[in-house]
């Protein structure tokens, strides 16, 4: 089995839900809490790449 990591892209959201939820269990990571916090993640590292933070 090959095991590839990468960054998460918005086409992957809906399956990394699915994953939270059937998987995992979590029930409450929903498309739209889960795309706010990788909004927030991908602003954050853009603003420590430019020297903002």
């Amino acid at each position: 089995m090959v095991i590839k990591i990468r960054e998460i892209m918005p086409d992957d959201y809906t399956e990394v839900v699915i994953l939270w939820n059937d998987v995992l269990g979590v029930r409450t990571v929903t498309d739209e809490n889960f795309r706010i916090t990788m909004d927030q993640m991908s602003r954050i590292t853009r603003n420590v790449e430019s020297g903002i933070l």
